[in-house]
């Protein structure tokens, strides 16, 4: 499984073409239409392959020659949308390449400067004659909206996991987390690569918290710390299991987590900053139970001090 840690370069055989069907005004490949969260409940449509009828000639070319290039850069296109929609937050979405640290998402001047802009961000008073590529981003949707369009483009082109993890990370920050949900559990059946694991047992974990499903919610953070060892997993699983009132769980966590915790200021900004996003959507605070077992167990004080807004 591919985690770029930068925007991937389109060769130049891949740009010319994908510019020649951004200029098609009945593009099938690159055709959007706003998705609504009962809409992504159906079945996800497959990829489309050269044989695919009413394609034209540069969209069978593309599939024949290019499916996995456009494929994994639109991925990162959408991924850049998401983080641009959701500020910063949607960036967990992405895959690690090691403990606690994120692959980085392309900057947009970064995907400027790779002379991709005809599928990006046109501010709409260009006389640039790529139609197509303005009716992307015609309408005035947010961020993640454009998140998960992109990301069913990059997944008509090849089956495309990160990609759809991104519009799981969407549709949970447009309050979709239903939909959000079956994308995860739906990667978790497939035979994916541990740092898809990783990512959707993370999501899956944000979807449970979404709805006050502690118990879930600390399983599922718990799956996805044991897939990856990161520490900041961990300690959305500790949080969670604090909330559901399983001071076992906790106590256990707590004591393997807290020396990362103690040295790692990253680790301690990155859960009070989900903690302030999680209060804005859903008035975050401990639970009843959560204060019993704070209460109880007085080695988590370290933790019973974490609210949003701040770094204890």
């Amino acid at each position: 499984m591919h985690a770029p840690a930068h925007h991937p370069s389109l060769s130049d055989d891949a740009y010319t073409v994908l510019r020649d069907v951004a200029l098609q005004p009945r593009s099938i490949l690159l055709a959007t239409t706003p998705r609504s969260a009962s809409r992504e409940l159906l079945e996800p449509p497959p990829a489309l392959s050269p044989n695919t009828p009413r394609l034209s000639s540069a969209e069978r070319h593309l599939l024949s020659h290019h499916r996995e290039e456009v494929s994994r850069w639109l991925e990162v296109v959408a991924a850049r949308l998401l983080v641009d929609g959701t500020h910063g937050v949607g960036s967990r979405c992405y895959s690690q390449s090691g403990a606690d640290r994120w692959f980085r998402v392309a900057t947009r001047e970064e995907l400027l400067a790779q002379t991709a802009a005809f599928l990006l961000f046109p501010d709409g008073r260009t006389s640039d004659p790529i139609a197509k590529a303005a009716w992307l981003l015609r309408t005035p949707r947010a961020g993640a909206e454009l998140a998960v369009e992109v990301a069913s483009i990059a997944h008509r082109f090849a089956p495309n996991p990160m990609a759809r993890l991104c519009a799981a990370a969407a549709w949970l920050h447009l309050g979709a987390s239903v939909a959000a949900a079956r994308i995860c559990r739906e990667l978790l059946a497939e035979q994916a690569s541990p740092s898809v694991r990783h990512v959707a047992w993370t999501w899956l974990g944000a979807c449970q918290a979404h709805a006050a499903q502690w118990v879930d919610a600390a399983d599922s953070y718990r799956f996805a710390y044991a897939a990856s060892g990161a520490t900041t997993t961990g300690l959305w699983a500790l949080v969670n299991a604090i909330q559901a009132g399983d001071g076992v769980l906790a106590v256990q966590l707590g004591v393997e987590l807290r020396p990362q915790w103690e040295v790692s200021t990253g680790c301690r900004e990155s859960l009070v900053a989900g903690l302030d996003s999680a209060s804005r959507a859903s008035d975050w605070q401990w639970t009843d139970a959560a204060e019993a077992v704070l209460r109880k167990h007085e080695g988590l004080d370290w933790i019973a001090s974490v609210r949003p807004g701040r770094v204890a």
